[in-house]
């Protein structure tokens, strides 16, 4: 093991690679700062652009691009009350009212802190906890793999969306999209309507680039008809740079909160399907709870912004772990680094760190330099990145267009991908319109091909009868947890009805 982290250290501090990590974190931070535009959506438009770079070059850089758009989204949350990334949302609270005081620059250090703090927790765990967990993985059998995408499944489809039915409803329609293409066991066509380009399935990158992000640039366009001031530069107020200095006593202030942030956001990374937004939420409520003056969240207290930022942070490392050990993406993000990976020739799971264990550690180690080339870089462009905030969308969405359609042709130079950008965009903003959810639709449509391999060869080994769910202890874990699951949420959502 140490020898695999000293070849990923020589890897990773190659000048191919810190180059990438350079404009990776620079890149995700403009794209996290400009409200519209999300690292998901930076990852997915620059993957077909990693085809002729090495994997730890590729992977890096894209690991680059989520490290800094998680710290960029704080920057318009907190300066003009619009979280660049989702995850940012519970930042909008206390980081807001203190740029209206006049201290929104402390608070954009108060981030910079607590997500640079919550970044190394996280980092750490994946180096310390992935060999060790793929190791395990490789002993699970076919059985137990089918189980645990249905526990994925189920997590993801009910906090995917407000509606857990909703949630089922997309993560459904993704896995029914799945299928079409080649049969994996038979090799025939299935459901291709004598089409093509369809016999070896949609490809991923341009439903990706269509479902995260021509679907958003719908919705920003309908805004644009709809509100005429979307077009005109925002106003910060003046800031005085003494007042705006973090002392030792806001350091001590925010390393409780940042601590146990941090806790959260790299628990909820590990399982499967809850995301970055559900940990912020999570770790502000918690910092809220054990907070001396609670009655000071949502006026400006500096723990709300620094529990937020540490647990979204910590959750990015984090959801590697069971992308890396089990082959299941945890978040959207890693939903597209599947693709980024299958590009690169490698599949993931847990043959990854017993195949490659050299450029998984050299990836696992630039994530460190990630860090600290966003905290180094993070206030050096935070005045380029303010005046970008005041660009109108409709200077941001025709670039965002051309980038979406080169960005498709780029994968197959085929005209066909174009048209699912375009197919999928309209599906996205549909079922956005409708709450649904279309990371559950992409992630139901990753784990669907997963789910029929693992469940047909369980039909093969074992035969017909549902007997081998229960009498093998992993997978009857497995069951009973999701079970648990379900009635947990079904629980919270029948409390929730008035």
């Amino acid at each position: 093991m140490i020898e695999h982290i000293l070849g990923g250290l020589a890897l990773v501090l190659q000048w191919k690679c810190l180059l990438a990590i350079i404009i990776g974190t620079n890149i995700g931070i403009i794209f996290g700062a400009i409200p519209g535009l999300t690292g998901s959506m930076a990852i997915a438009l620059l993957i077909p652009m990693t085809f002729s770079l090495s994997p730890e070059v590729s992977i890096t850089l894209l690991m680059g691009i989520y490290k800094g758009s998680m710290f960029g989204g704080s920057i318009p949350a907190i300066l003009i009350n619009t979280p660049g990334v989702p995850a940012s949302a519970p930042t909008c609270y206390d980081g807001y009212a203190m740029t209206k005081q006049g201290l929104g620059l402390k608070a954009l250090r108060v981030s910079l802190v607590s997500s640079f703090f919550g970044d190394l927790l996280s980092d750490l765990c994946l180096l310390l906890v992935a060999a060790p967990l793929a190791a395990i993985a490789i002993k699970v059998a076919a059985p137990d793999y089918s189980t645990i995408i249905i526990f994925s499944l189920t997590i993801v489809a009910s906090v995917a969306s407000e509606a857990m039915l909703k949630g089922i409803v997309a993560g459904a329609l993704g896995i029914l999209l799945s299928i079409i293409g080649m049969d994996p066991l038979q090799g025939s066509a299935r459901y291709t309507f004598d089409i093509v380009s369809l016999v070896s399935g949609f490809n991923l990158l341009p439903m990706l680039i269509g479902l995260l992000c021509f679907s958003e640039i719908l919705n920003q366009i309908g805004e644009l008809f709809e509100k005429k001031e979307l077009g005109k530069a925002y106003e910060l107020p003046k800031m005085d740079p003494v007042k705006n200095r973090l002392t030792w006593a806001d350091y001590k202030q925010c390393f409780k909160p940042s601590l146990l942030a941090s806790g959260i956001g790299v628990v909820i990374g590990i399982l499967p399907g809850l995301g970055a937004t559900a940990a912020s939420f999570l770790a502000y409520s918690e910092a809220k709870r054990i907070s001396k003056h609670p009655e000071k969240f949502g006026h400006g207290a500096i723990e709300g912004i620094a529990a937020s930022e540490a647990a979204n942070n910590a959750n990015c490392a984090a959801s590697l772990i069971p992308l890396l050990t089990l082959g299941i993406p945890g978040d959207v993000v890693c939903a597209i680094l599947v693709g980024a990976l299958m590009i690169q020739g490698m599949r993931p799971g847990p043959m990854l760190m017993t195949d490659q264990p050299v450029i998984m550690y050299a990836v696992m180690l630039g994530l460190f330099l990630c860090d600290l080339t966003y905290r180094a870089m993070g206030l050096l462009y935070l005045n380029a990145v303010m005046k970008i905030i005041g660009f109108g969308k409709k200077y941001i969405i025709p670039f965002v267009i051309v980038l979406c359609i080169l960005g498709a042709y780029a994968v197959n130079s085929d005209f066909f991908d174009i048209i699912v950008v375009v197919a999928f965009g309209i599906i996205g903003w549909v079922l956005n319109k409708f709450g649904y959810s279309p990371p559950a639709l992409l992630i139901g449509f990753i784990l669907g091909p997963m789910l029929e391999e693992s469940y047909r060869q369980t039909i093969l080994i074992y035969g017909w009868s549902p007997l081998v769910f229960i009498t093998r202890p992993f997978s009857l874990v497995m069951l009973l947890l999701t079970v648990f699951a379900v009635y947990t949420i079904l629980k919270r959502k029948i409390r929730e009805t008035p």
